[in-house]
């Protein structure tokens, strides 16, 4: 009979039942949870792979340059963000990061359409709000 699994979560640590434990370290419910974890993953990660077409502004520059920072530098330099990707990318539409997470922002030439579709209608947005 083996003991309970502790994990430890900072200075706590937290004891599961032994039915739990045992559950966890068998190698069907590992590849199971394996398979999920990798299956959520690609299909997140593809549902958004037509804005990865669009050039992003201010890309991390580099793996440990995390989420934060770049939002961090967005709050204090988004006015000179934006000039210069208005100026790198004149009349076409491009990604940026924002504190609020990934914005596409289009050029005003495709305010018309936009405003003209009836898939964006704000009215109806109101309406069902």
């Amino acid at each position: 009979m083996s003991a309970p699994l502790r994990v430890s979560l900072g200075h706590t640590a937290t004891e599961f039942p032994q039915w739990v434990s045992e559950q966890l370290v068998k190698p069907i419910n590992l590849a199971i949870a394996l398979f999920i974890v990798t299956l959520t993953t690609v299909v997140l990660n593809d549902s958004q792979s037509h804005l990865k077409r669009l050039p992003l502004v201010n890309a991390p520059k580099s793996m440990l340059y995390n989420s934060w920072n770049v939002k961090t530098e967005f709050l204090h330099k988004s006015v000179n963000i934006l000039d210069r990707a208005r100026a790198l990318f004149p009349g076409k539409p491009f990604r940026m990061l924002t504190s609020l997470g990934p914005l596409t922002v289009l050029p005003p030439e495709f305010g018309h359409e936009i405003r003209k579709s009836p898939e964006v209608s704000f009215s109806e947005t109101m309406q069902q709000v």
